[in-house]
């Protein structure tokens, strides 16, 4: 019987999950530069120190391959072993064996197109806090990697082909998406949940880890 954390108390599950996000994301990421090296043209140290700037078209390559291996190694597959040691059948670990009904799916949509108003409020409101003076260099390192994130985003959404269109559906609508919602909503949440006995406490508490991990 592979499902080890069954029976397992959920400080202990906790635990488990921290070891496996960091577990697998550092051997995937290893998994990936060395299935990477054979089609990088020129030194591969140069390479891996040059594709951040994303001004070549090897520099994109790369950069949306290691982001596809980020989202498999530190969310998607974690979350899934994850479940799968609780319990043998992941999809009804992640409550996944019944799709929503055609009416929660409207209801879903319109209030996604709903919330947008609201959303940009909140994000403005988010642009001017100001943390408290001896945490300045704290929320200046943040504010320059979600504007670093920012720019590599819009460089990602520079489509010139229907193949870098594809590319960006699977690697932003579906890796990064599917990745992250189990990994946080899936497997971190009810965990939370049972941890603090609230469901409050425990939603909040996985939105806060989720804000931080995309320095926001």
């Amino acid at each position: 019987d592979l499902q080890l954390l069954k029976d397992s108390k959920a400080i202990s599950r906790l635990l488990a999950l921290l070891l496996l996000v960091p577990g697998f994301g550092i051997f995937i990421s290893l998994l990936g530069f060395l299935i990477s090296i054979p089609f990088i043209e020129g030194n591969f140290m140069e390479a891996m120190t040059n594709m951040s700037q994303m001004e070549t078209e090897q520099d994109m390559m790369l950069m949306k391959f290691y982001q596809i291996v980020t989202q498999f190694g530190f969310f998607l597959i974690p979350a899934l072993v994850f479940g799968f040691l609780i319990q043998k059948n992941i999809l009804r670990f992640f409550n996944l064996k019944h799709l929503p009904t055609l009416l929660f799916t409207l209801l879903g949509v319109l209030i996604i197109f709903l919330s947008n108003p609201f959303n940009e409020w909140l994000v403005y409101q988010n642009n001017q806090m100001n943390l408290p003076a001896f945490l300045s260099h704290w929320e200046t390192w943040m504010r320059e990697a979600e504007e670093a994130a920012a720019i590599a985003t819009n460089k990602f959404l520079q489509m010139d082909t229907f193949s870098d269109y594809l590319m960006n559906i699977f690697m932003i609508g579906v890796m990064a998406a599917m990745g992250e919602e189990l990994l946080f909503r899936g497997a971190a949440q009810p965990l939370m949940i049972k941890i603090f006995k609230n469901p409050h406490i425990g939603i909040w508490a996985v939105a806060i880890i989720f804000s931080i991990i995309h320095f926001q």
